[in-house]
């Protein structure tokens, strides 16, 4: 009789567990684009008023080795352009000036003192995606790409497209476009080729003399971004609280206003969160390049954020639901 119970209790644990693991393969994260007036470009300023009305979700994002980091989002539009702020933490950084170190051999500038971390949306380009990070079948994906390092923490931003494809392994490297990576636990590499969006990005890589000619430092110089590459705006603010919560309130007579302070340490903030901030017109004239937002949704998307102080691999999350809050004259007409 308890042999009997066992087996059954197995069963039903195993038949539990099925099920529990089939439903969250279907059940994917809904993050809602509250409507506001007007999204405004990114300006390392993160507005509570605005931000905080934003529902905000959290989304766990996982290397290959299984290694998690909680990633939290929050979305914004005005019918016309959206807005996502993205915030995850990063013990390996700090706002401290950078430090450069003169590499004899290499007869060049070392930045030592800070990783170039980015972070990506993954917006599908081909029918039926999977977001699997070694797909069956090659897929693409409009990359919208934000990437920190160079020489401040604010970053740039990067309009591209990402394209995945499977290679038998020792698949000669200069047979494909973009860069083969192995995959753990097979005989198959990964290719991941980036094509940037036509145009010119609004900050541009260059070096600059020190003081020696031969003594070059990397760095970004500003441009005028044009064409496809000016469609997504992008920057980041790294600070030691990430609570929209007001920090105190000031009176003035009977009214009260909140006060909020995202960091403790003006000058300095270590151990602390990146928070990125996009911007993108939904619908753009670029069909070939971008993903097209049109309508309410729902519009499915990935994240992936790479921190160098973790290592290579990048963080990945499953595949995320936006939806845009209609405006009250489309909410009035459906009824």
């Amino acid at each position: 009789m308890f042999r009997r119970f066992l087996k059954a209790a197995g069963r039903a644990a195993l038949l539990g567990g099925l099920l529990a693991a089939a439903g969250c393969a279907w059940r994917q994260p809904r993050l809602h684009a509250l409507r506001v007036d007007q999204v405004a470009l990114p300006n390392r300023i993160i507005e509570p008023a605005v931000w905080g009305r934003a529902k905000e979700i959290e989304v766990t994002a996982r290397t290959p080795a299984g290694v998690r980091l909680p990633v939290r989002l929050r979305a914004i539009h005005d019918g016309r352009a959206l807005g996502l702020l993205i915030s995850w933490p990063d013990r390996s950084e700090g706002d401290t000036p950078p430090v450069w170190v003169w590499d004899e051999q290499r007869h060049e500038y070392r930045w030592v003192s800070r990783p170039n971390d980015e972070v990506a949306l993954l917006w599908p380009m081909s029918p039926d995606p999977t977001f699997a990070a070694v797909p069956e079948q090659p897929e693409g994906y409009d990359l919208w790409r934000w990437r920190g390092g160079w020489t401040n923490l604010s970053g740039h931003a990067d309009d591209a497209r990402l394209l995945l494809r499977q290679h038998p392994r020792g698949t000669d490297p200069a047979t494909v476009e973009g860069e083969l990576f192995p995959v753990p636990g097979t005989d198959r590499w990964i290719e991941r080729q980036v094509i940037p969006d036509t145009g010119q990005p609004g900050t541009r890589p260059t070096t600059r003399p020190l003081l020696r000619e031969e003594e070059r430092m990397p760095g970004t110089a500003a441009d005028f971004a044009s064409g496809s590459q000016a469609d997504v705006e992008a920057l980041a603010l790294y600070a030691k609280v990430r609570d929209f919560q007001p920090s105190a309130y000031f009176r003035y007579g009977r009214r009260r206003t909140p006060g909020y302070w995202f960091s403790d340490e003006i000058d300095h903030a270590e151990d602390g969160f990146w928070f990125v901030e996009f911007h993108r017109l939904l619908v753009t004239p670029h069909d070939e390049e971008d993903a097209q937002l049109r309508g309410d949704g729902p519009h499915r998307f990935a994240v992936w954020v790479v921190d160098e102080g973790q290592g290579p691999d990048p963080f990945r999350t499953g595949p995320i639901e936006l939806r845009l809050q209609p405006s009250k004259q489309t909410r009035d007409d459906r009824d």
